[in-house]
């Protein structure tokens, strides 16, 4: 019998606390992580292209995408059980994440927002609009 529903992964969400206003290093230095998840979730939804991703320290976030077609998938089984295979993501600087130019063109020069302000009101429905059009889904006001 087949699945009624489809799994589609569209969107990750990582955040980390934070005790003082965060920089775009603090951020740079989450990408690893996100990268590594990217991967996992293009290798568990096969019909995801496009994957969104929030990231927030503290009371600050950013969005950022990845494309199945610009990242390195998941490592095989027989890499995975080679105990001499090492599994790496790109260095800081070379990360698989790509920018989304409507959402890019309205953070700061420091490239992320202030939850419960107008322009990270306005970027929220700007990373919503958008993943509604990825997916084909009406989400509710």
């Amino acid at each position: 019998m087949l699945d009624k529903y489809v799994k589609r992964i569209m969107l990750l969400v990582e955040i980390k606390r934070c005790a003082d206003i965060p920089s775009a290093a603090s951020f740079v230095g989450i990408l690893p992580q996100t990268d590594q998840q990217a991967r996992h979730a293009f290798a568990t939804s096969l019909s995801t292209q496009t994957l969104g991703v929030i990231i927030a320290i503290g009371a600050f976030w950013t969005y950022i995408e990845y494309d199945r077609d610009h990242i390195r998938s998941s490592p095989s089984l027989s890499e995975q059980k080679d105990a001499t295979y090492a599994d790496k993501t790109p260095d800081l600087c070379q990360s698989w994440m790509q920018e989304y130019e409507p959402f890019t063109g309205l953070v700061a020069e420091n490239g992320f927002l202030h939850l419960q302000t107008p322009s990270s009101d306005h970027g929220l429905r700007i990373v919503r609009q958008w993943l509604q059009e990825l997916t084909g889904i009406l989400m509710q006001p």
